[in-house]
């Protein structure tokens, strides 16, 4: 990438943040675009996305870090189906005082997952968890503050999967896109529904809905 197209694609990330009422300076930006820049060039052997990487800085990562108002209080996160690290690397890049644990099922995005962290140092603070739904209460010992979820499985099954990763209290947070079904008010045994925000990424018309349910007991 040039010099010209990284500072556009810099200016053009921190001015979507900004339209999504978050902050974060401009070296978080360019190491932001530098995880991007790798999570491309594992795509081929991966297999993460069909998105191009032009539209990259929009529907990746300005997608992952809209959750950023609804996680940044929590302690430790859960991210499900983390496939290439999405939206839990950038939203570990933005939250300092979090930890997080990434959880995928292939072995391939796993072992970028590895790499990533490595590169982007935060091996102090993130963790792969390479676990299929079935085994995940016992794959990961410490319950979570925060269960995120960005096109991972069914509501039934999301909310079956999330109840015993959280504490009590904990809430999970599911990012949805347009079409796509969320966990409903008034059909999630062992939660309370929160609230639900719908909203279009910056830059475009691509609706987003993000839905907040929190544990009972």
């Amino acid at each position: 990438m040039s010099t010209t197209s990284a500072e556009q694609e810099t200016t053009r990330l921190l001015e979507g943040a900004a339209q999504l009422e978050i902050t974060f300076g401009r070296d978080d930006a360019i190491r932001l675009l530098s995880f991007l820049d790798l999570f491309y060039s594992w795509n081929a052997y991966a297999g993460f996305t069909s998105i191009a990487r032009s539209d990259a800085v929009r529907l990746h990562l300005l997608d992952s870090l809209a959750l950023i108002p609804y996680v940044r209080d929590a302690g430790f996160v859960v991210d499900l189906g983390s496939g290439g690290g999405m939206p839990g690397l950038p939203l570990a890049m933005c939250l300092s005082g979090s930890r997080f644990a990434l959880v995928e099922s292939r072995r391939r995005r796993c072992n970028f997952l590895r790499e990533a962290i490595r590169q982007l140092g935060l091996g102090d603070r993130v963790t792969v968890f390479e676990s299929d739904a079935r085994r995940l209460a016992t794959t990961i010992p410490e319950r979570a503050d925060v269960v995120v979820a960005r096109a991972f499985v069914g509501p039934d099954e999301l909310i079956r999967i999330s109840h015993p990763l959280l504490k009590s209290s904990g809430r999970l947070v599911v990012m949805a896109g347009d079409g796509d079904v969320s966990p409903a008010q008034d059909a999630s045994p062992g939660f309370a529904f929160e609230r639900s925000n719908r909203f279009e990424l910056p830059g475009g018309t691509e609706k987003r809905s993000i839905t907040i349910a929190r544990r009972l007991g």
